[in-house]
Order: structure tokens, then C-alpha cells, then sequence
């Protein structure tokens, strides 16, 4: 292995996958918005926020599944439960393969060995009832849990690691039946966020990320079309109600940074090139 990535060079390599990702969209019909910290990146700062290693677009269910139906490209690898056995995520990547490789994440996402990545989102149909959304996604959580848990047992085993380290992987490994439970809740999460027929509510949602922050429920009249947007010199798309998921995903004044102390990676991962 050569040079590890700094942030700029996995926001580089990222802008290279999220870039194809565009043109086959734009030349197949298929909707895309760039979301979470990406989409507030191209508002805020017309580009990657700077200390961001990370790149997050999402689709509207039947714009996500036509993309995995579909999708190809002569650079990158598309990864999703639907079309890769190696990979345990409820909702997609496009990976670089070639170039770059991840030595280490926190929450490791499939056995095989990848580098730079874009995650893809499914936005499902939830209920116009504000109280079953919640439910739904309490269900979530309660299932991300022992899903996030069994993802650690596919941690590098090393002998140069702590005593720790090793017994723990160990544990997990038990515990987990080799990691091989991750499966079994991926799919469990997936069944729970899509509940509602698509197109049969007002609402639409993220339900497929076990995350506290990305409880976000919005009205289907944010997505009826898509804009383009100024990111690192080119137009890329985002949903016509960008400003309203900003404001229900960072709160009123997501256009100030926050302080210094809290402008750093988030994600954990160390990305070599090869």
C-alpha cells in the first residue's frame, strides 16, 4: 500500500464516484438529491464541508430500485443486499475498487476488501401519522442495535492488536455466529421501512439508517422535482425542497458552522491507496 487519504483525498475520490453516479442518472431517467452533510455542503459552501469524508445521496424507492436494477460502470462497483451476498447494508454503496482500499471502519459493511465509497439511500412512504412513524422507527433503532453490534465482528483480526481488541472481536464473533447475524437484521430493517406501499402516503422518510439524527419526516411536496446545484464546480441535483430537509435534518441556522472543536471527520476510516 502507498499514501493514506487525508480528508481532501477522499472528498477527491468521491466527487469522482458521485460524479459518474450523476451521468448515468441524468442519461437513465433516475432521480437523485444529494443529502445530509453533502446537500448542506453545496448550500453552505458550495462544495465538500471542509473537514466532511463523506458523500450521501438518496433516491425515492422506485428511482433506488430502478438504479440497482441498472446500474453500470467500467470504475466503480455497486454494492447493495439486493445484488451483492457479500455486503450487509439496508441501503447502497458505490465503491471504488481499484484504486484506493479501507484498512479500518468502525462499522465495517462487507467481507470484501473496498475503498472509497458513496452511500446511496432508499426514501421510503411512512404513515401520515406522525405516532406510527415514530413506532416505525423506534423498530429501527431497537433493531440497530444488535445489527451495528454484529457489523464489529468483521473487524480485522491482527496479532500485533491488544489483548483487548482480540478478546472482544472474539466475543463478537460468538455472539454474532461470525457476523453472520448482521445479515439477518439487515434485512430486518429493511422489511420494517417499508411498510407503506410507496406513493400510498403524504410522507416520505429515511428509515433504514439506525441513527438517532436521521429521525426526518417530510412532506411528499419536497420531492416533486429536482434543482441543480453548485458542488466543487459542477451542477449536481437536489431535491426542490433542499431548504426544508436542511432545516428539519440541522435545525434553523445550519448555514453557521459549528465551533472549531467540533469540525472533524466523523466516519472513522483509514483509506490507502494502493
Amino acid at each position: 500500500m502507498n499514501r493514506q487519504l487525508s480528508v481532501r483525498d477522499i472528498q477527491e475520490e468521491s466527487l469522482k464516484i458521485l460524479l459518474d453516479v450523476h451521468d448515468f442518472c441524468m442519461s437513465n431517467g433516475i432521480r437523485y438529491s444529494m443529502s445530509g452533510g453533502t446537500l448542506l455542503g453545496a448550500v453552505r459552501h458550495k462544495g465538500f464541508i471542509p473537514w466532511d469524508d463523506d458523500v450521501d445521496i438518496f433516491m425515492l424507492r422506485p428511482d433506488y430500485d430502478k438504479f440497482l436494477a441498472t446500474y453500470s460502470s467500467q470504475k466503480y462497483k455497486l454494492m447493495s443486499m439486493e445484488t451483492d451476498k457479500d455486503y450487509f447494508l439496508p441501503y447502497a454503496h458505490v465503491v471504488d475498487m481499484e484504486r484506493t482500499v479501507m484498512t479500518y471502519n468502525y462499522y465495517p459493511f462487507s467481507k470484501q476488501d473496498c475503498g472509497v465509497k458513496i452511500d446511496i439511500f432508499p426514501i421510503e412512504s411512512v404513515s401520515d401519522n406522525a405516532e406510527d412513524y415514530d413506532r416505525q422507527f423506534e423498530r429501527c433503532l431497537a433493531l440497530g442495535k444488535p445489527f451495528l453490534y454484529a457489523r464489529k465482528a468483521y473487524w480485522k483480526f491482527s496479532w500485533s492488536k491488544s489483548p483487548k481488541y482480540k478478546v472482544q472481536l472474539l466475543l463478537k464473533k460468538i455472539k454474532t455466529f461470525n457476523g453472520r447475524s448482521a445479515y439477518y437484521y439487515c434485512h430486518k430493517i429493511d422489511e420494517n421501512a417499508r411498510q407503506w406501499s410507496f406513493g400510498s402516503t403524504s410522507y416520505y422518510g429515511l428509515v433504514c439508517l439506525p441513527l438517532a439524527r436521521t429521525k426526518q419526516r417530510f412532506h411528499k411536496e419536497n420531492f416533486t422535482h429536482t434543482v441543480l446545484l453548485d458542488f466543487e464546480g459542477h451542477k449536481l441535483c437536489a431535491m426542490n425542497g433542499y431548504e426544508n430537509l436542511l432545516q428539519i435534518a440541522f435545525g434553523p441556522d445550519y448555514m453557521t458552522p459549528p465551533p472549531p472543536e467540533q469540525q472533524k471527520p466523523v466516519h472513522g476510516m483509514e483509506l490507502f491507496y494502493k
